[in-house]
């Protein structure tokens, strides 16, 4: 998996926001953990710590019907919460940029998270949950990692990168360069190519092998 550089790629200088924002962006259904993160922004409230979320989705990818999560979910969000239609390309991209943290709060065995790696791409820090693909995907830094189902540990984290913009700048950086390194689309054809290379050495592939 990788990321398009052309739609999904740092912002000149960096986002403009007084208050720091955090962005999710993804289906709105229950195992993306987008409950916990509003409790997380409940509990931030009540610590008064500057911070605003903004909520990019839907319940199905494209314009998805409200169902009785989404209903839940926008009833008991506090108002330092913004929810947004789904969006795509480079509408998306946009939404990264002017971003300053990313949010990925899963509470499932996530496989991969394809949006972590958009965030990599887009320079911002990015708070995961343990478990799934986030240990690869984060394996050369740019995230905090929490554990799964906990609001008081993704408080915890929001509030560090909220309050401390050199941390977020040395993550977003970090993150960054792990995604040129590793995620690229030109790197994961290069993978894929080795993948395939090596199969063709296996004696199932190999033509003078005996049947």
């Amino acid at each position: 998996n990788g990321a398009d550089e052309t739609i999904f790629y740092p912002a000149a200088g960096g986002p403009n926001n007084v208050t720091p924002t955090v962005l999710f962006a993804g289906r709105l259904v229950e195992e993306k953990g987008v409950h916990i993160l509003l409790e997380a922004m409940k509990l931030l409230e009540h610590q008064d710590v500057p911070i605003q979320a903004q909520i990019v989705g839907s319940s199905h990818f494209g314009i998805g019907k409200e169902t009785g999560y989404t209903r839940r979910l926008k009833a008991g969000s506090p108002a330092s919460v913004q929810f947004c239609a789904y969006r795509s390309g480079a509408h998306l991209g946009d939404l990264f940029r002017e971003a300053d943290i990313f949010c990925s709060p899963s509470v499932w065995e996530e496989p991969f998270g394809l949006v972590n790696v958009e965030a990599l791409a887009s320079g911002l820090p990015v708070v995961s949950t343990r478990g799934g693909g986030a240990r690869e995907v984060f394996a050369g830094g740019g995230a905090i990692l929490v554990e799964r189902g906990s609001v008081v540990e993704l408080a915890a984290a929001l509030r560090r990168l909220a309050e401390d913009p050199q941390l977020r700048a040395s993550l977003g950086q970090q993150g960054y360069a792990a995604f040129l390194e590793r995620f690229t689309w030109s790197n994961a054809r290069a993978q894929v190519a080795e993948v395939q290379k090596a199969l063709l050495t296996l004696p199932l592939f190999n033509a003078e092998s005996e049947p």
